[in-house]
C-alpha cells in the first residue's frame, strides 16, 4: 500500500478504543494502548480485546505505513470519552484518541 501512494495522499484509521468501562479503567487502558502505539508493539496491539481498541489490525496497519514512509512518531493532539462529550456516563465510557503522524522533513 505505502508504495501506491503519494505526498497527497491520507490514510484514516477510524478506531475505538477502551470500551464500556468506567471512567478511570477506561483511562487505564486507552493510556496502555497509547504505550504499545508508541513503541510499536505490533503483537502485543494485534493481542488486545475490545476493552482496550475495537479494531486493532487498522492500528497495526496505519503504524507500519507510518513507518514505511519515514513519517514521525505519533502525535497525540487530543484524548476524550464519551463521558466528557456528554454522550455517557463515568460508569460506562468508551475512549478516542486524535494522533498524527507528521511528514518527513
Amino acid at each position: 500500500m505505502a508504495e501506491n501512494t503519494g505526498a497527497e495522499t491520507v490514510l484514516l484509521a477510524s478506531v475505538d478504543f477502551s470500551h464500556y468501562l468506567p471512567l478511570k479503567e477506561a483511562d487505564e487502558n486507552d493510556r496502555q494502548t497509547l504505550t504499545l502505539i508508541k513503541n510499536y508493539s505490533y503483537a502485543e496491539i494485534l493481542n488486545l480485546g475490545s476493552k482496550f481498541v475495537d479494531s486493532p489490525g487498522s492500528i497495526v496497519t496505519l503504524l507500519k505505513f507510518s513507518q514505511k514512509k519515514h513519517f514521525s512518531d505519533p502525535e497525540v493532539i487530543e484524548h476524550v470519552n464519551s463521558a466528557s462529550l456528554g454522550e455517557g456516563s463515568n460508569e460506562i465510557t468508551t475512549g478516542f484518541y486524535l494522533l498524527v503522524f507528521r511528514l518527513p522533513k
